[in-house]
């Protein structure tokens, strides 16, 4: 009898030892459990995920069922924040070149005008009794294009360029590794900083 309950006592003991072994080494790869405002957060991402793919996914439609040739501009949705920040600039470039042009019309058709008049022998000699003030043909629009229009671009640059640099500091806080983005972010805060610095035009 004592050496039957002896066994019993020898195997209780294995039984709890090889338990004890299981628990410690499964612990180490145990998952932690989440408490409810870890879950609410992630149950918030994935539903703020889902709408946003509906939302693009119905963008995508929309575009894939017009006719192209009805399409007043066409957008890559897919395309990368990068290029996008570099596409935009490249547009905003080109708007400054167009205001650049209509300020070198303004500015040569006075000369233009009279270069007319001399090809077909017109006199146009009446014209120097204008004050230059007064002569709509004497570089019109002066004002809108030395002050009006370059504080324009004065100020679009600078809020796109810091529109610019809050996105991309807010996504290195989220992958701070990433360092083409951390290179991003110091050029754009230089950049921002040297709009800040220029001054309106007066």
């Amino acid at each position: 009898m004592k050496k039957l309950l002896y066994i019993i006592l020898v195997l209780y003991a294995v039984i709890i030892g090889v338990g004890i072994l299981f628990l410690l080494n499964n612990g180490k790869d145990a998952v932690p459990v989440k408490d409810g405002a870890v879950l609410a957060k992630e149950k918030r991402l994935m539903d703020l995920k889902a709408e946003s793919d509906a939302y693009w996914n119905q963008l995508r439609s929309y575009y894939d069922d017009s006719p192209q040739e009805y399409m007043g501009a066409q957008f890559d949705m897919d395309r990368p924040i990068g290029e996008l920040i570099k596409s935009y600039e490249e547009e905003f470039s080109n708007l400054c070149a167009l205001f650049d042009l209509l300020r070198e019309s303004d500015e040569t058709i006075y000369q233009r005008f009279c270069d007319a008049m001399d090809e077909y022998d017109i006199d146009y000699s009446v014209l120097d009794r204008i004050p230059y003030y007064d002569n709509p043909l004497a570089n019109p629009n002066w004002e809108t294009h030395n002050l009006a229009v370059r504080n324009f671009r004065s100020s679009v640059n600078g809020r796109w360029t810091l529109v610019v640099l809050k996105l991309l500091e807010q996504q290195l806080f989220i992958t701070p590794d990433d360092q083409e983005l951390h290179r991003m972010v110091i050029d754009y805060r230089d950049k921002f900083k040297s709009c800040y610095e220029s001054s309106y035009a007066d």
